[in-house]
């Protein structure tokens, strides 16, 4: 039911785009937004922890076969959709879609939007557009670390399902949610993998709150304390930090992506990749070499793969300046040799 509320409210808000067609929404693939996976994958996402903690408890808990099936259809659901998510991941980066680095931004500009920006390699198969729910907020080679984001909160649901009959044991459940949540902070300081500096920020901090708070309560039990004492007064807030910076997160992102919209970059960042050879599925040239007895026409083909070798495949990428540079160069190199290139 909450998936479906969120997906709706996300389609209305795009089909209100799309009518209106407000002046810094123009030429934006909003119906590219509205074709799967986008949406889905957004709305599961904000979600998946709940489904997964709700699947857990009725598949240990679940007294009736209708419980029990509702609550192995929840799990299989939270096991199938980062199973989707990684081999769409493997399929489209980067031979559909790379991550554009911007050297124009200003440190405060990349702080907040990003190093830069996902674009497409193929104008005619628009990738970002309909996946920029999966691979918008990591980088080129993290783009796959969504699933250990799902991974966690699976983990972290089947360990809150287990039962337990002392408050010892409740302490022992706190404290292993605890140890998922600090190597989760773990992999995102050795990996690095989101595209926002403020997102690894924000999650190392929201995590340690977590973990913290865990730590606090499973003391808490092991004392004997059930509530109300200064151990999980503590915790509780820890936790409450916790939701308020996520919160904050979620307002400064939508922030971000309104000015990002007005502003144009992405677009124009959009336009300028597929302005790069290589950058459509199969990019041609038809060069001509006159003579004063015959003309000669030699095609020459660039596959997608150049765009992938201007752009890089790694995470640093390439700069837009130096992709433009090379295609200059490009062409200098074929009007120095008397051959007329046409794109």
């Amino acid at each position: 039911v909450g998936v479906t509320l969120l997906m709706r409210s996300v389609l209305s808000l795009l089909e209100f785009m799309e009518v209106t067609k407000l002046p810094f929404v123009e030429g934006l693939d909003r119906r590219g937004w509205l074709r799967f996976p986008s949406v889905p994958v957004f709305a599961f996402t904000w979600l998946y922890q709940g489904t997964a903690f709700g699947g857990m408890i009725l598949l240990v808990y679940g007294v009736r076969v209708w419980q029990w099936l509702l609550g192995f259809s929840a799990i299989v659901l939270c096991v199938v959709v980062p199973l989707y998510v990684f081999a769409e991941v493997r399929r489209g980066v980067p031979q559909k879609a790379v991550y554009f680095l911007d050297r124009d931004r200003s440190r405060v500009y990349e702080l907040l939007c990003g190093q830069g920006e996902w674009v497409s390699t193929q104008e005619d198969c628009h990738w970002v557009s309909r996946h920029t729910s999966i691979v918008r907020s990591f980088l080129q080679d993290r783009a796959w670390f969504g699933v250990v984001d799902y991974a966690a909160s699976l983990a972290v649901a089947a360990i809150a399902a287990l039962p337990t009959e002392s408050l010892v044991g409740c302490g022992h459940v706190k404290m292993a949610m605890a140890i998922v949540f600090v190597i989760l902070i773990l992999l995102e300081a050795v990996l690095w993998p989101h595209a926002k500096h403020r997102d690894s920020i924000s999650d190392f901090v929201a995590l340690g709150c977590q973990a913290f708070g865990l730590v606090f309560r499973a003391m808490g039990f092991y004392r004997g304390e059930v509530s109300n004492t200064d151990l999980h007064r503590v915790a509780g807030i820890l936790f409450l930090a916790a939701v308020v910076i996520l919160l904050m997160k979620a307002v400064v992102d939508v922030c971000t992506e309104v000015f990002i919209l007005v502003t144009g970059r992405r677009k124009e960042l959009q336009s300028m990749a597929w302005e790069v050879p290589g950058s459509a599925s199969q990019f041609s040239c038809t060069a001509s070499i006159k003579s004063s007895t015959r003309q000669t026409t030699r095609p020459t083909t660039v596959s997608s793969a150049t765009l992938v070798s201007f752009l890089g495949s790694s995470t640093s990428g390439k700069y837009l300046q130096e992709a433009e540079e090379e295609l200059l160069g490009l062409k200098r190199s074929h009007n120095a040799s008397s051959l007329t290139v046409s794109v």
